[in-house]
């Protein structure tokens, strides 16, 4: 509840999406070696104060918290490349409501649009497609539907809006998350965000399901 009470104001829903935002904010790392922070973690465990935490942490819980600050590996999916401009991490189901997202086969995909649907393309690999109850034939990718909305009007505006019918949702996981890519169908132009790997679970467990004859 005292995360979350952090978490709501910043619009952001997980710790991760958190350390990466200031991750970036905060550069680059200084270089500490180990054996600096063996002697660091001493110090801090022999300091008075340190019975001020409520749960006082021993000096090999600080020295773990020590190598996690200062690792080399960032918070978060890691860094995107220089194609995606990514904001921060966002809700999933405010961009692709459960409710106005359904999956279909691939050959679906290719001829069953309607006017108000935006392609979703979703990449998972096989450990994480191991995790997750895929609702339809899977070769790797799954496809679906999004039935436009507000928010999703938002995205597409502007210069998002050229090729304006070939507009399109991208997920793919990227290292602990998933990059949530929308393009504007010209390839000239993203708009990337993260979103929680829990969230993609949910949307495609409770997500409508169209099949495909030739599936069956």
């Amino acid at each position: 509840d005292l995360v979350k009470k952090v978490l709501d104001p910043l619009k952001m829903s997980s710790l991760s999406g958190l350390a990466y935002v200031l991750e970036g904010l905060l550069g680059d790392k200084e270089k500490i070696t180990d054996a600096e922070l063996e002697k660091f973690s001493a110090k801090a465990a022999a300091s008075k104060n340190i019975g001020n935490c409520a749960v006082p942490p021993n000096q090999a819980e600080i020295l773990a918290m020590f190598r996690a600050v200062f690792a080399e590996k960032k918070a978060g999916p890691g860094v995107a490349t220089a194609r995606h401009s990514v904001i921060e991490f966002v809700k999933l189901e405010e961009y692709l409501p459960t409710a106005l997202f359904r999956t279909v086969g691939k050959r679906m995909w290719a001829e069953s649009r309607q006017s108000a649907d935006i392609p979703v393309e979703l990449e998972l690999s096989a450990k994480l497609a191991e995790e997750i109850n895929v609702p339809v034939k899977w070769d790797g990718k799954i496809f679906g539907f999004v039935q436009e909305n507000d928010r999703l009007k938002k995205v597409f505006s502007g210069d998002m809006a050229k090729e304006y019918a070939k507009r399109r949702v991208y997920l793919n996981d990227w290292g602990d998350a998933f990059l949530l890519t929308f393009e504007n169908g010209t390839g000239d132009k993203d708009r990337t965000f993260f979103v929680t790997t829990t969230e993609v679970k949910w949307l495609l467990a409770n997500c409508a399901v169209q099949r495909d004859p030739e599936d069956l």
